[in-house]
Parts: structure tokens; C-alpha cells; sequence
């Protein structure tokens, strides 16, 4: 009697674990998306989402094309996240190619489950209509206003034929792409912070032939963004120097600037500006027939939505060496006026420009001052030649004011400054009776 119970017990387990096996086995169940949908060509498909319990992997995901097709792929893809799992999503996405033929088509794939010998064939319809148009317009406004470094909403056309295309006439940092897996052309991207306003009518032009094309047109509409334009000074806002002694590179630092003007500049002054940094740069040679004088130097920025000033302040002596009676008063300065565009690149001072040879890599000056010293300046080599004074001292700063090398010089000295940072160096040179300041450019 007692190994007859037992042997129940153990017929009810055993019954039970089969019970238990058959609940869990592998099903599936649609849970977004439609079993059969309707596609124009080039559009993407709403993606078909199946639930499937006890799944262990998909394989043979494949498309039954109709007969004669000559498709290969219709663009599309199956992601069960990661396998195995009790209960997956497994999701068919992706974007029709534009030149797929229209007509009915199969997507299936097999679910093998859990447990041995458990398998599932799961397929959903998609029936495709095709293109009106060898190029057509198939999503995105043609006509768009943007806001400056915004993403315009991508304007996106399917073909069936195309040999190239042409974009024309739409704001920087707008392009065209050409997706040939998907038949696509997408007019995509965004323009820079600081772009001004405008409306810009663009023109694409899809060649189907070298001399035939399908030519679309519309407007992209850009508004700046809001910003407050900035300008501070950051180095030698106040500065000392001599008539006649070159001035410490005076620096502002701008946020948002469309353009800028300098007021309060002397003759033989430059402005540069250094884009990449947002810099403006005034270097440059206080004459050395001015007297005692205090020039303040103003710097505008412009911006979309407000201005902004800045100063800096040069405090001039005059030049104890120089003749008196050729020392203009302060009253008799001529301060000038120059002006700087954001949208052009950093400018090069012109003296730099006289030092570099146009007909080779080879870098060339030469300056002749008051007929008392030579300076040549070639291949980074300086030589200076002293005609009327015994010895000098020569000083050399970097743009910035920065103090690189001082080095005394006899009746014929040359060295070689290759050592040296590349770029345009201040060279100062003086002696008993004579000051000037050049600049060279070391290669």
C-alpha cells in the first residue's frame, strides 16, 4: 500500500512538471503596429512590435518579394534586445527605399523558444506604393523658419532615377546628403549661434540626366537667437610707453559680435581680430614726435540685439631723445578710427604680409632706420648691422607683450631665432639716440 501512494506521488509530480512545461511554452502576441499596413516608398513603416514569451533567438528574418522583383532589401531590420529572455519585444522598423516597386510584400522571421523543439513562423504584410515621380517631395516643410543654431526639420526627397544634385541659395551649415541604400536626398542641419537674420530662398536641382532635372524651391527663414553681446578688456587695459616705443598689445575679449569699431587710434596702429579666440588685438608704434599725451583707445562691439564699449588707456611721454621743436602737442594728436567684421577671417597686419615673400616659403625684411642701424630678417636669421652707434640692445615680445628674449648687439651681430615661437614677434631695438620697433614673422 505504501509504495503504491508513493508511486502516485511521484505520477502527480511529474504530471504537474509537464502542466508546468506546457503553460511556459513559446507564444507571441502583436502589441503595436498593424499586422498588414500601406507604405508610399521612401517613408518609413510603423514599426511592428510582437511580445514573445520563452524566446530563446530569432533567424531566417527574411522578405518574400513578389515574383520577377528586382529588389534586394527593403531597408528594414528585427531587434529582440537580448536573447534569451522569458518575455521579449521584438520590433521590425525602418525606412522603405524609395525605388521599391509598389506591391505586396512578406516579412517573416522563425522565433525558436526555450524548450527543445519549440518554434514559431511570424510574418506581417506590407504592401507598397510606389513614387508618382522619377524625384519626389516626400516629407519636411519646404517653406521653414528656424531659429539661428536650431535643427531645421530635415526636408527629405525620394528618387527612383538620379544621376546628382544641386543645392543652392540656403543659410551656412545647411547641407544636402544622398542615402543611395534608401533612394533618399535630405536637406539637413543647423546654422551658427550668431547667424544673422534672413530669408533664404534655396533651389535643389535633382538631375535625372546631365541636362534634365527636377527642380524643387523653397524659403528657410532664420531668426537670431537672443544673446548679449560682451566686450571686456583683458590685457594692458592701462599701459606706459615713450613716443616712439611700441605699445603692449592691447586685448579685448567679445561674446556675440557681429562687428566692431576702434576709435582713438594713432597712425601706424593696427586692429586684428583672432575669430577662433573672440579677440580683438591692437598693436602697433606710438610716433615718436608726439609729446606728453594720454590716448584712450574705445572698441564698440555690435551685436543682433545690443552694443557694447570698452576703453583702454595709453599713457604717452615724450621722447627725451628726440628734438623739441619737432614734438607735436597734445592738442595736435590725430587719433583715427578703424573697423572689424566678425564674418571675416582673422587679419594679418600688413607688416607681416611685407615680410613674407610672395615667390617663396622663405621669410624676407629688411628695415632701414635713420641710417644708423640695419636690421635683415631672412629664413629666421637676424642680422643687424650698426652704422653710427657702437652697440644696442635688442629686445623681442611675442603679440601678446610677452618679454622672449633680450640679447645686446655690436657693430655686426647675427642670429638665429628658429628656437623661437612660430608666428609675427615684436622686435625692439635701441640705443643712444635711436629707438624703433618692427615686426618679423618666424617660420
Amino acid at each position: 500500500m505504501h509504495k503504491i501512494i508513493v508511486s502516485i506521488i511521484a505520477l502527480l509530480a511529474m504530471t504537474q512538471t509537464a502542466i508546468a512545461q506546457f503553460n511556459t511554452h513559446i507564444s507571441h502576441r502583436l502589441i503595436s503596429g498593424k499586422s498588414v499596413q500601406t507604405v508610399k516608398a521612401g517613408d518609413f513603416i510603423e514599426p511592428v512590435v510582437y511580445e514573445i514569451t520563452e524566446l530563446n533567438r530569432v533567424y531566417d528574418f527574411y522578405i518574400n518579394y513578389p515574383v520577377n522583383t528586382t529588389v534586394k532589401t527593403l531597408g528594414l531590420k528585427l531587434d529582440c534586445g537580448t536573447l534569451p529572455s522569458s518575455k521579449a519585444e521584438c520590433t521590425i522598423s525602418g525606412r522603405i527605399p524609395a525605388n521599391t516597386p509598389g506591391d505586396e510584400y512578406e516579412m517573416s522571421f522563425t522565433a525558436a523558444g526555450n524548450y527543445a523543439h519549440e518554434y514559431l513562423q511570424i510574418t506581417t504584410g506590407i504592401n507598397i506604393t510606389p513614387l508618382n515621380e522619377q524625384v519626389e517631395h516626400i516629407s519636411g516643410n519646404l517653406d521653414q523658419t528656424v531659429t539661428a543654431s536650431d535643427e531645421i526639420e530635415p526636408i527629405v526627397f525620394g528618387y527612383t532615377e538620379l544621376l546628382k544634385e544641386n543645392l543652392s541659395g540656403v543659410p551656412e551649415g545647411i547641407s544636402a546628403k544622398i542615402d543611395d541604400e534608401s533612394a533618399i536626398i535630405t536637406i539637413s542641419g543647423a546654422t551658427g549661434q550668431d547667424h544673422p537674420d534672413g530669408d533664404f530662398n534655396y533651389r535643389l536641382a535633382a538631375y535625372i540626366m546631365e541636362k534634365d532635372s527636377i527642380v524643387f524651391n523653397g524659403t528657410i527663414s532664420v531668426k537670431h537667437k537672443k544673446f548679449t553681446t560682451t566686450l571686456v578688456a583683458i590685457e594692458n587695459e592701462t599701459q606706459d610707453v615713450v613716443a616712439g616705443d611700441a605699445i603692449k598689445p592691447i586685448v579685448f575679449r567679445y561674446a556675440h559680435m557681429q562687428n566692431a569699431t576702434v576709435d582713438g587710434i594713432l597712425e601706424g596702429f593696427e586692429v586684428n581680430q583672432d575669430k577662433e579666440k573672440d579677440l580683438v588685438i591692437i598693436t602697433g608704434t606710438v610716433p615718436q614726435d608726439i609729446g606728453d599725451h594720454v590716448l584712450t583707445i574705445t572698441v564698440t562691439a555690435q551685436g543682433n540685439d545690443n552694443n557694447a564699449e570698452a576703453n583702454a588707456s595709453v599713457n604717452i611721454s615724450a621722447n627725451p631723445d628726440y628734438s623739441s621743436s619737432s614734438v607735436s602737442s597734445s592738442s595736435e594728436v590725430s587719433p583715427s578710427s578703424s573697423s572689424v567684421a566678425s564674418s571675416s577671417s582673422a587679419a594679418e597686419s600688413s607688416s607681416s604680409e611685407a615680410a613674407e615673400s610672395s615667390s617663396s616659403e622663405l621669410t624676407t625684411a629688411i628695415y632701414v632706420v635713420q641710417n644708423m642701424f640695419n636690421v635683415n630678417f631672412v629664413n629666421n636669421e637676424l642680422s643687424v648691422t650698426l652704422a653710427s652707434v657702437p652697440s644696442a640692445n635688442l629686445l623681442i615680445f611675442d603679440m601678446m607683450g610677452h618679454l622672449l628674449e633680450t640679447l645686446d648687439v655690436g657693430a655686426s651681430t647675427t642670429i638665429n631665432l628658429g628656437h623661437l615661437p612660430r608666428g609675427t614677434l615684436l622686435l625692439r631695438i635701441y640705443g643712444q639716440g635711436f629707438a624703433e620697433t618692427r615686426q618679423i614673422v618666424v617660420k
